[in-house]
């Protein structure tokens, strides 16, 4: 049903409704919790209903604004069925490469390091969603750009490329190097070995980012065939590399795993992007680059006062860095602020 919304571009009501339902679940657990004490078992109790508002509102507005009837349409379910398979194979194996260290470490080192490392993915894959929720909002005027003006298809896939690659590198390079600190901040002292897992994996999530963003252009194109081949690769880079280095470097090495597989897809799919699509400088080299260069090498001097001063140090710098290197034009700008309009995050 989110789908539904999104198709329309009001995006609005299903982030209303997720809200809405994690809202209720923050409330409810810390009730539960701190003052009835409840275990495992309740708070998946919890966090089941928890997710039925949402749902119901949602079917509820559906119902309300399109006139619904019970159909079946054989030649659309081959097609769907037909399509989806790639899909649904793409997702299996995405689904396997994000947890398939977590077993691997449990079943090589034990639960303690299991714990360790999950410190470090509690704090990283939350932050996916501000690639994720970008893309999405990309995906609808992609998929009839390419169908109607493959000029504005390219426009917009380029325009998307540099705001991904602008995030990726907001997040990914500050926490990188703060990576000890944060860890050291939000957790007791037992957990500052995962300091080093999480690095590596902060530094994965940003081409993750890309890689979700190159995903959605194949899958508007409709060739999700060329998706499920790169993930099938890099789950078993993933794999491969996991049974190599945790024996040795436990949860260090399923970071290392992480990364190089993560590194792999993304060389995968952005080689793809040229071969397949023609879609040739994606980024404007000459100055998003070296501006990125820049940044990091300042990483090394921001980071000193310490984690209170150093995000938003990190932030000022790289404001004024693209600012520096005028990496947003006039036109671009134009564009971007007519893209906003069009997706009005409240319109619902």
């Amino acid at each position: 049903f989110e789908s539904i919304f999104q198709a329309q571009l009001r995006m609005g009501f299903p982030v209303i409704c997720n809200m809405i339902d994690n809202l209720m679940f923050a409330l409810l657990i810390f009730v539960a919790v701190k003052v009835y004490h409840v275990g495992l078992m309740g708070t998946a109790v919890i966090y089941v209903v928890c997710n039925l508002p949402g749902a119901l509102l949602l079917v509820y507005r559906f119902l309300k604004t399109a006139m619904a009837s019970l159909q079946v349409y054989w030649k659309t379910l081959r097609y769907l069925f037909h399509e989806c398979l790639p899909l649904a194979a793409y997702l299996f194996f995405s689904i396997l490469t994000t947890k398939i260290d977590v077993l691997m470490l449990s079943w090589m080192k034990g639960e303690a390091e299991v714990g360790l490392y999950a410190a470090a993915t509690r704090l990283v894959y939350p932050l996916s969603f501000l690639s994720t929720s970008l893309t999405i909002s990309l995906f609808p005027l992609l998929a009839k750009y390419f169908i109607t003006e493959n000029g504005q298809f390219v426009k917009l896939a380029r325009l998307g490329m540099k705001y991904v690659f602008l995030i990726g590198l907001i997040v990914s390079v500050p926490l990188a190097f703060a990576s000890e600190q944060i860890i050291r901040t939000l957790y007791i002292p037992n957990f500052a070995p995962s300091a080093p897992a999480f690095q590596l994996l902060i530094i994965a999530l940003g081409f993750g980012f890309l890689n979700f963003y190159f995903i959605d252009l194949f899958i508007t194109t409709n060739r999700q065939k060329l998706v499920t081949m790169v993930m099938a690769v890099s789950l078993l880079v993933n794999v491969g590399l996991n049974g190599l280095l945790i024996p040795g470097l436990s949860i260090v090495g399923a970071g290392y795993a992480k990364l190089a597989s993560t590194l792999v897809a993304f060389l995968l799919l952005y080689y793809m992007l040229h071969r397949t699509l023609r879609l040739r400088t994606l980024l404007e080299y000459g100055r998003i680059i070296p501006a990125a260069l820049l940044f990091i090498a300042l990483q090394f001097f921001i980071k000193k006062p310490g984690l209170l001063w150093h995000l938003p140090l990190s932030l000022a710098a790289f404001v004024l860095i693209l600012l520096l290197f005028r990496v947003f034009h006039y036109e671009e700008r134009k564009y971007f602020i007519t893209l906003f309009r069009l997706n009005k995050f409240f319109h619902l």
